[in-house]
């Protein structure tokens, strides 16, 4: 009876793993078969290679136009979140994010929400251009809500216009204090909020504080964290799932129907949805902080 051949678990040349990586300094977005090729070995074996050097291929990062000083910012914000949330320090907070979304009174004023197709060379028709907003402009619904990275969510706050300062404040005063007093407490949270303007306003900041509110600063935040913010991504399906519902040719009659639409829709998506994206929160961070997302 003869034994049974044994496979060789022993990893590839380094001298091998070596030149591979020498090439990739020449062209970093070589492929198994063009590195197998130069080097004259089978594409298996550079995979190998790979998998031994620990190369890792990074691709573009879903943050548009993410400029290098913008990146390092990325990281150093995430970096300061986790500190300050380290469970291994007995800073074991919660992060409470909020986001504010606008959506057009009229389904037919999102001017993003229409297309056409088109042969090569030929030119868009007037009516799919999107002309230059002259005077106030179309009106939206504004809803603010606020969600701590446990999957918690306060009730939103709905009216009609823009984000202002006077409207950010009546949110936290009316809104995120006492919903924060209520599911946590005050010394067990770190307020997250985004980089919109009116939430840096010296009145706001100064409510915080006299509130005894932690938050991050506006030098500590970054942008282009949106897929780091679970918040962002349930808005995104409300809003969505709104699209859906209501459709072009139709619309709610007044505030209070849309808030009546707006609130189920919210509630529907966030009991299916909060709870699985912020399972992964602190891990988005950290790859944030490893450039990997």
């Amino acid at each position: 009876m003869s034994p049974k051949n044994n496979k060789t678990t022993a990893g590839p040349d380094p001298a091998l793993v070596a030149r591979v990586k020498d090439q990739l300094k020449r062209k970093p977005t070589a492929t198994y078969k063009e590195i197998s090729q130069s080097l004259r070995s089978s594409p298996a074996l550079i995979k190998r290679c790979f998998e031994a050097g620990n190369l890792k291929y990074m691709g573009n990062l879903r943050a548009p136009r993410c400029t290098y000083d913008v990146m390092q910012r990325r990281i150093d914000a995430a970096e300061g979140i986790l500190r300050r949330t380290d469970p291994s320090q007995d800073y074991n907070k919660i992060v409470v994010m909020d986001k504010e979304t606008c959506i057009p009174v009229d389904p037919n004023d999102d001017h993003f929400r229409t297309g056409c197709w088109l042969a090569p060379g030929q030119p868009v028709p007037l009516e799919f251009l999107i002309p230059r907003m002259r005077g106030p402009g179309p009106e939206y619904y504004m809803i603010w809500q606020a969600m701590g990275s446990d999957g918690s969510y306060s009730p939103a706050f709905i009216s009609i216009g823009k984000m202002k300062t006077d409207i950010y404040i009546k949110c936290l005063s009316e809104i995120l204090l006492p919903w924060i007093e209520k599911q946590y407490g005050k010394d067990n949270v770190l307020f997250w909020p985004d980089l919109t303007p009116c939430h840096y306003t010296t009145r706001v900041t100064q409510f915080l504080d006299k509130n005894n509110i932690d938050y991050v600063t506006k030098s500590d935040n970054a942008p282009k964290l949106t897929h780091a913010r679970p918040i962002e991504t349930c808005s995104e399906i409300c809003k969505q799932t709104y699209s859906t519902r209501i459709g072009r040719n139709s619309q709610p009659e007044s505030l209070e129907e849309f808030k009546k639409i707006w609130t189920d829709i919210n509630k529907d998506v966030m009991e299916k949805h909060a709870k699985e994206l912020c399972s992964g929160f602190r891990q988005n961070l950290l790859s944030v902080t490893r450039m990997e997302l």
